[in-house]
């Protein structure tokens, strides 16, 4: 056999051997790539999970105190109660601002924005009862809290089905009878 017939049939052969090799290189940077987009997946996903957690385990504790400052109005100072509704306003913004700032998933993305815009107006109502308070105005004091009530279920069912998406429950936290969160 003549050298030139030996080439031309092994030529492809290495040519085939080549490109095999040439292609599994690719496919495990493929892989890892794949593997690394899965680890940051689930990074993101662990940090949303965890800030929520945060999230509802703070607005059950703002309820809860919501509740013990609205059976405790009669015996404060409205300077008092002022101060705090004001800082339960505050809280409630934060919890706001910290959901605002989660890389959410879509999948827990209408929970959120339930949550969210249900907490603003919550925050909005116990800003109105702070500033009656401060104005000594018991009538428009009363009319906010009323609002306050009216409003509060949203916010409690917002936290529940955001606990229900990321598989939390507000179990083992206090409530107060009076709880509106």
């Amino acid at each position: 056999m003549s050298q030139v017939r030996v080439r031309r049939r092994v030529l492809p052969i290495v040519a085939l051997v080549a490109l095999a090799f040439a292609g599994c290189g690719g496919d495990s940077k493929k892989d890892d790539e794949a593997a690394a987009a899965a680890k940051a997946k689930a990074v993101a996903a662990a940090a949303f999970k965890k800030g929520a957690k945060a999230a509802t385990a703070e607005t059950t504790k703002i309820g809860n105190d919501l509740g013990t400052a609205i059976q405790g109005a009669n015996k404060e100072t409205d300077a008092a109660l002022a101060a705090t509704f004001t800082s339960l306003a505050t809280r409630a913004r934060a919890v706001v601002a910290d959901l605002n700032e989660l890389e959410t998933p879509q999948e827990s993305r209408a929970e959120v924005t339930a949550l969210v815009g249900a907490l603003s107006t919550g925050a909005q109502d116990i800003d109105a009862i702070a500033t009656a308070a401060h104005a000594h105005d018991a009538s428009s004091a009363r009319s906010a809290t009323e609002t306050l009530v009216r409003d509060s279920p949203a916010i409690k069912a917002a936290r529940e089905a955001l606990e229900a998406e990321i598989g939390s429950s507000g179990a083992g936290t206090k409530t107060t009878a009076s709880t509106t969160y």
